[in-house]
């Protein structure tokens, strides 16, 4: 008689709990609690991403118009631009002298330094020495080497146009050459502002 009493409490309390808790998850309105909870949770990162996405767009659309990135290649700018060096370049056509600038020339991106400017008058005499203006110019980033017929007398660089040298005087075709000329400023995609690759502390 008892064992059954304690059966007949027991029984409905416990059976009573668990049919609670079933009610509770079945119960149409937790489970919209829970998808308008996720809707929200959506919302927020969405109003936070958006802002996020527009600024990076624009930033990248400032920098790839104000920005080149280019690799140096079969360079005469070393050891200022190597083979295989990744720089940046400003665009502009407003370079000057000593700026390595870029430039189109026969469907290829060469590299040199702007050496004269328009209005300049310059002269290389037979031991590759450069005078500009009647100034004899100082060169420490030149390899020392002197390319052959590479002498000039006086030679006035016309407005709009560039004189520009490889740093390897030895191994560059530029200025000095008819091949190449002087450059137009129409044709300076233009000018070397830091090297990224190999990064300047390797």
């Amino acid at each position: 008689m008892d064992n059954d009493l304690e059966q007949s409490e027991y029984s409905p309390a416990g059976e009573g709990a668990g049919d609670d808790d079933d009610h509770d998850a079945d119960r149409p309105d937790v489970g919209a609690a829970a998808i308008g909870r996720g809707k929200q949770i959506r919302r927020s990162i969405w109003m936070i991403a958006a802002p996020m996405i527009i600024i990076a767009g624009a930033v990248m659309l400032v920098f790839t118009s104000w920005i080149a990135v280019l690799e140096v290649q079969r360079s005469s700018m070393a050891p200022a631009l190597a083979d295989g060096d990744i720089a940046l370049f400003l665009r502009t056509d407003s370079v000057g002298r000593g700026d390595i600038i870029a430039f189109h020339h026969s469907g290829l991106i060469q590299l040199k330094r702007v050496i004269a400017v328009g209005g300049d008058s310059i002269s290389i005499s037979e031991d590759g020495m450069v005078t500009l203006n009647g100034t004899p110019l100082r060169e420490p980033y030149t390899d020392g080497r002197v390319a052959e017929r590479a002498t000039l007398e006086h030679l006035e660089v016309p407005d709009g146009y560039v004189f520009v040298m490889g740093d390897q005087r030895g191994n560059s075709i530029d200025s000095r050459n008819e091949e190449i000329g002087m450059i137009s400023l129409e044709r300076v995609i233009g000018k070397s502002l830091l090297r990224i690759w190999p990064p300047f502390w390797s």
